[in-house]
């Protein structure tokens, strides 16, 4: 009698044993099965932004001056429009009919302007650009008539550069451009998932770094075209790991530079 009740006991522990090794075993797949879900879910998401990024490959292509730079002590050492031409391109010039400064406020050339009509600036052109202080935008317009190196015929020509006067020594990110625009990039995957890259703008966001490294005056300018990340962009410029070196003059002391970030597609 107890060879037969130690036998039923033995076959009862079997049973259970099996029992609970299906279910762990059933838990296990359901837990594996709901981590590799997990898995995919994630692993889509991030593969998202990368696809974007592959239509979109220089969401950021540019942070600095609004043109292209040049020095104060340079411009106080300016006289005519050498300065701003390509040699060959004054070689082909054969008759200056004239010349102008003019100032670029809130991106459109203003009334402030002064002219001449000869590659020798006059003394208003002068003051005019000597007087201007850092981050002036201008452009310097010179109609000719220039003469085709192959034919010889002359015709109709003119020439607009557009510069931003600079510090000598400009403003700067303290781990470098690169890291600035990675970190910028990296941090606005979150609103460019539905974007599409055919409708994105070339956008133009301004700021001030001050003496004191900080940023102010910070405006968008010509926006995406997406207001979300118009938004954020403006929120991370303010949120940077790094920190910000001022600008500094020919003497060495520190200035105000007013810097734009470039964002969005490619543009003027």
């Amino acid at each position: 009698m107890k060879k037969q009740t130690l036998f039923a006991l033995a076959g009862l522990l079997a049973l259970t044993t099996v029992g609970f090794g299906l279910i762990n075993h059933n838990a296990t797949e359901e837990k594996l099965l709901v981590k590799t879900e997990k898995n995919v879910i994630q692993e889509t998401d991030q593969n998202l932004v990368p696809e974007v990024f592959k239509t979109i490959p220089d969401f950021v292509h540019g942070i600095g001056p609004r043109f292209s730079g040049i020095k104060k002590s340079e411009i106080d050492k300016i006289t005519s429009i050498d300065a701003f031409l390509e040699d060959e391109l004054i070689q082909h010039m054969s008759n200056i009919k004239s010349t102008s400064i003019t100032l670029v406020l809130d991106e459109k050339l203003s009334t402030i302007s002064a002219h001449g009509s000869s590659a020798t600036f006059t003394k208003a052109q002068l003051d005019l650009l000597q007087s201007s202080n850092y981050s002036t935008n201008f452009s310097m317009r010179v109609d000719f008539d220039e003469r085709d190196p192959e034919s010889g015929h002359i015709f109709d020509s003119y020439r607009s550069p557009h510069h931003t006067i600079v510090p000598e020594q400009q403003a700067r990110y303290s781990d470098g451009e690169d890291a600035l625009k990675l970190f910028l990039k990296e941090n606005c995957q979150s609103v460019l998932i539905n974007v599409d890259p055919e409708q994105l703008k070339p956008a133009r966001l301004y700021f001030t770094i001050t003496k004191d490294g900080t940023i102010e005056n910070l405006k968008l300018d010509h926006g995406s075209g997406y207001p979300e990340v118009d938004k954020k962009m403006m929120e991370l410029i303010t949120k940077t790991p790094g920190t910000w070196l001022p600008a500094k003059n020919s003497k060495a002391e520190t200035v105000n530079q007013e810097l734009v970030v470039f964002f969005g597609l490619m543009g003027c």
